[in-house]
């Protein structure tokens, strides 16, 4: 969801995306007509237009239009009750993805650098972390394949992320690998964590949000660390054989929904059934939210393996 939310198509500086049947598409050329679509939100007594810290503006229509506006227009920065106002989109990420608080993360403002290996997600994880409040820092976010380090999300990798972090003062360094689908984290002293622990990480801001025991899925090669944190919450996990495929059989075999390898692959039912670095940077964010921790701080109190 997070990743179709993040599919913008440009004309007249106005990104217009189609939400229905929980399914959120591009409007093609063809099919948009500026003048009707102007029209239509001009007559909209509900329609509001905000602008938000990133400069998106979100259009809160009828909602039987379908339809979300994205672009520049004059309004403010808070919602009445002085929150950061998220738009419709934002409220669409809160509806199908109960475990992030977008409020909340977008309140913090967090400095990220990224590292995307120039590849599949060079553009959706900036653009996705700058809709969620963060200011960026960008390294290798160019899609053109041609990698500037080693494409495994390994800290051996991480020499230039690193050194970004501590020259920028980031909270954080994300690196994801060349089909975006593992993450890797670098915390605020510009040391890597060991792409075991995304999934600790997202795991254990998951359960906090929740509040309840969870059933996790993770494959045999995982670090025992998501097991002792999962047992200090009154939660459990089952190991499957290794392979994404597999996971995700173990997931729906017991209903669980969460849960992702030991190589920076998180999956989350909520979202799809699959490993996305989008997913697992937006629970890592949330994690990070939840308290005034630093990254390192989060990390050292987690079980280590």
């Amino acid at each position: 969801m997070i990743t179709k939310l993040h599919r913008y198509f440009k004309e007249m500086n106005i990104n217009i995306m189609w939400y229905r049947d929980n399914i959120t598409r591009e409007l093609s050329p063809s099919s948009l007509n500026i003048n009707e679509l102007k029209d239509s939100v001009n007559n909209c007594a509900k329609c509001n237009l905000h602008k938000t810290r990133n400069n998106t503006v979100f259009g809160d229509g009828k909602l039987e239009s379908d339809i979300m506006i994205i672009g520049e227009a004059p309004g403010k920065d808070e919602d009445e009750h002085g929150k950061p106002f998220i738009g419709r989109a934002g409220k669409l990420l809160n509806q199908f993805l109960k475990c992030i608080n977008l409020n909340r993360i977008q309140k913090r403002k967090f400095k990220i650098v990224i590292d995307a290996v120039n590849g599949a997600g060079a553009d959706a994880l900036p653009d996705l972390l700058d809709s969620l409040g963060c200011d960026v820092i960008e390294l290798s976010c160019e899609p053109k394949g041609i990698f500037k380090r080693g494409t495994e999300p390994l800290p051996q990798s991480f020499t230039d992320l690193s050194n970004a972090v501590l020259e920028n003062k980031a909270d954080a360094g994300f690196a994801i690998d060349p089909d975006a689908d593992r993450l890797a984290l670098v915390n605020e002293k510009g040391i890597p964590l060991g792409e075991e622990y995304t999934l600790v990480v997202a795991a254990e801001g998951y359960l906090n949000e929740g509040g309840k025991p969870e059933k996790f899925v993770v494959n045999l090669s995982t670090s025992i660390a998501i097991e002792k944190l999962a047992e200090s919450k009154g939660s459990s996990v089952e190991r499957s054989s290794v392979g994404e495929i597999n996971v995700v059989n173990k997931m729906n075999e017991i209903g669980s929904n969460f849960g992702g390898e030991g190589n920076g692959g998180v999956i989350l039912r909520e979202c799809h059934l699959g490993r996305d670095s989008l997913v697992g940077a937006t629970m890592v964010l949330n994690r990070m939210s939840q308290t005034d921790q630093t990254l390192s701080q989060i990390h050292s109190a987690l079980p280590q393996y």
